[in-house]
């Protein structure tokens, strides 16, 4: 909702539709227990189901952590070079998260191979592989039509369901002033972690209107936009979660921003669909009136 990212329109067919499954610890997952996550052992094309993947009896994760070749069975296996990668696609290119992912690529580079002889060259090829990886982790929704609370359909109740709903978003986000996104580009250029803090207070405002709309009636009319908001909401959380989580893992927080554009997009998508069923069953709100932050938002990103 305060993403401030501009995206396309989307119909309402392609936004009610859940996503395949990812954990949202698939940043940290270390199928072999080697020291190094699934998402390292891309980059380093090592065996993520084999701790040792050179059979040279020293784990894949220990021999980084010693400047050795995890793919070269010792004693001579001093890591001089990375591996060659594959370049970024065209079209994911100059994405957004590509730019704030690169920038964290770069630093775990830093982190996890300080012996190599790294050219600039094969950084870029290694941190466009990084963001490959990260764009391939989608969120599933949670919420299905079960769990919501069915209310009466009539143009009275729909307009007091609006402006109940829009209460909550107008109490949770009232102080909010800066989208989530740019607070982190902040963060990545300054290192300040006050705005790492920020950023986890966002979490809770999240949860805390996520339970809130869990609880409202809905109308039959909004019930498909109503599913969809609580699966932004919750879906949202998550991925600024991952965001605040930068300084422990990178990669995951570069996840996280693909999940946070993810449901920019369809917030885009709900607040489209919101306006339209409101023009079309000729529900009269006033801008005084709550419901009326569905109108105003959906105004603000056309």
């Amino acid at each position: 909702m305060h993403s401030g990212v501009r995206i396309p329109q989307q119909t309402d067919s392609t936004i009610i539709s859940p996503e395949p499954a990812a954990s949202p610890q698939a940043g940290v997952a270390d199928t072999d227990n080697d020291g190094l996550r699934d998402w390292e052992e891309l980059l380093w094309k090592t065996d993520p189901n084999n701790s040792d993947t050179d059979f040279d009896g020293t784990s894949d994760g220990e021999e980084l952590a010693l400047g050795r070749d995890p793919l070269t069975a010792g004693p001579d296996d001093l890591l001089v070079a990375l591996p060659e990668l594959p370049v970024l696609p065209e079209n994911e290119e100059g994405s957004p998260a590509a730019r704030v992912a690169r920038l964290f690529a770069k630093e775990y580079l830093k982190l996890a191979a300080p012996y190599a002889q790294i050219t600039e060259e094969q950084q870029d090829e290694l941190t466009n592989q990084a963001v490959i990886q990260a764009a391939k982790n989608v969120l599933q929704d949670k919420y299905t039509a079960q769990a919501l609370l069915a209310g009466d359909n009539t143009p009275e109740a729909q307009i007091a369901y609006l402006n109940q709903a829009g209460a909550i978003l107008n109490s949770s986000f009232r102080n909010v002033q800066e989208g989530e996104l740019p607070l982190f580009g902040r963060y990545t250029e300054t290192k300040d972690e006050k705005l790492l803090v920020t950023l986890q207070e966002r979490v809770r405002v999240y949860a805390t209107a996520e339970d809130a709309l869990a609880k409202i009636a809905v109308p039959k009319a909004f019930q498909k936009t109503h599913l969809l908001l609580l699966n932004i909401f919750r879906n949202t959380g998550i991925a600024i979660d991952a965001l605040r989580r930068a300084p422990q893992d990178n990669i995951s927080a570069q996840v996280g921003i693909q999940w946070y554009i993810k449901e920019t997009e369809r917030s885009r998508a709900l607040l489209d669909n919101i306006a339209g069923i409101i023009a079309q069953n000729h529900l009269s709100i006033k801008p005084e009136e709550d419901a009326y932050i569905f109108l105003s938002y959906a105004a603000k990103i056309q």
